[in-house]
């Protein structure tokens, strides 16, 4: 069965059906107002066509317009319900009576596709005609959107869904099924999802919030944001910060500039910034992290810690794996937490100008190689200190070294820096530095 609603009403009947409705009402009332054409209180000429027709349960719904905003919800009903509004701001009536009929919109049910298709004839133009289509679809159902020029909502669904416009957002909420959506301009929000995800914007941001699955996302400019995930995660973005909250599931993220934080959760991090910031906090699993320009800052890691920036500081704190720290110009301070013989626990703290500190248990076993360079014509009375039994001496004017074996000696600790003090400090039990 198919009906087909389109009543073209007097201004006069409809005058205050339509007042007040210069704000875009949500999809529930819009179905709810009667069908017809008419003109705003703000002097809009305004025209809803409804049309319903059967459709079956884990179908899909294809939906491909030339212009408009789109809205899917679902409902219990095996029926699709597409509700068209038509807006314009003419002075002459007969003229926008004459734009919404060039806008021609088709609904027709196939097998189990449900196939929507909406645009202007060949040959008129539309530039001052705003369209929005609300869908109602049975609540499993799978959804294809595409726009070229408007933004997608999607709410309460229980199916698959690709969506793609030109220029306008895309926003899911309340979805289980995997997801792909793109659009040229816009930012792009999840709320809800429960499927996987294959995001891009060419410009925009995009946010996560509470979803299950795993996450392909690339914005050309905008930030990255994922308020509590389950599964892995590679995201990256032209220019913009990127931010992990809890997040359980591999990380890896990129970013050209725009600093990067990731707080709490499990799984691995590799994450790179051109220039900017990086800090991980509470994180279970290793860590690797580069940045171009920034500091570095992790605290409170259960893995290995590998990090690298071209210009900045580095501190490392709480770590419970061996440390990789090099800068080419910044001071580094780590401290490591573990003594078992089981784990490695070899560090390597590298920087071209800077101080170098480490704190280590107490009962560790290791073997000390610490070096310092003076160079330039800068002097001053840079040192290497050891809360340790150590050798220190000056093998030349310019270089000083500091070695020996700690508890019997095991994995290495090479610390490395010119024109900066070295410090080997005993963790105490209990004791933060940060």
């Amino acid at each position: 069965m198919k009906s087909n609603k389109h009543i073209i009403c007097c201004f006069a009947a409809l005058s205050l059906l339509v007042a007040g409705c210069s704000k875009t009402e949500p999809a529930a009332d819009l179905e709810k107002q009667v069908q017809g054409f008419g003109k705003t209180e703000q002097g809009s000429y305004i025209e809803r066509t409804e049309t319903t027709v059967e459709a079956v349960r884990g179908g899909v719904l294809h939906l491909v317009t030339k212009q408009g905003d789109v809205e899917v919800d679902s409902w219990r009903r095996d029926e699709v319900r597409v509700v068209v509004e038509k807006r314009s701001d003419v002075s002459d009536e007969a003229q926008a009576l004459a734009l919404f009929e060039a806008f021609q919109v088709t609904t027709t049910p196939a097998s189990d596709t449900v196939q929507v298709r909406a645009g202007a004839r060949e040959g008129d133009s539309l530039a001052s005609v705003t369209v929005r289509l609300v869908v109602r679809v049975p609540s499993q159902f799978g959804v294809y959107i595409e726009t070229a020029k408007g933004g997608i909502v999607i709410s309460d669904l229980g199916g698959d869904v690709e969506a793609r416009t030109e220029w306008g957002g895309v926003t899911l909420d309340s979805v289980k099924g995997d997801v792909m959506a793109e659009t040229g301009a816009g930012g792009i929000t999840m709320n809800n999802v429960d499927g996987s995800m294959e995001l891009k914007t060419g410009r925009g941001g995009i946010t996560f919030n509470t979803v299950n699955g795993d996450v392909k996302a690339e914005t050309g400019a905008g930030g990255i944001t994922v308020n509590k995930g389950e599964g892995s995660m590679e995201v990256k973005t032209g220019a913009g910060g990127i931010t992990f909250n809890t997040v359980n599931g591999d990380v890896n993220a990129e970013t050209g500039a725009g600093g990067i934080t990731v707080n709490s959760g499990a799984g691995s991090v590799e994450v790179k910034a051109d220039r900017g910031d990086i800090a991980i906090n509470q994180r279970k699993g290793d860590v690797k992290a580069e940045t171009g320009g920034g500091g570095i800052k992790v605290k409170d890691l259960s893995g290995p810690v590998v990090v690298r920036t071209r210009e900045g500081k580095i501190e490392i704190s709480g770590a419970l794996g061996y440390i990789e720290a090099t800068s080419e110009s910044g001071s580094i301070e780590a401290e490591l937490r573990i003594a078992d013989d089981g784990v490695d626990t070899h560090c390597k703290l590298l920087t071209g100008s800077g101080d170098v500190t480490i704190y280590l248990p107490k009962e560790l076993a290791a073997t000390i190689d610490a070096e310092l360079r003076i160079e330039g014509l800068a002097r001053r009375d840079w040192a290497i200190y050891s809360d340790f039994p150590i050798d220190i001496g000056e093998e030349s004017e310019s270089r000083i070294v500091g070695r020996g074996e700690i508890n019997g000696g095991g994995d290495p600790i090479v610390l490395r820096t010119k024109n900066g003090d070295i410090r080997i400090k005993k963790l105490k039990k209990g004791w933060k530095w940060w």
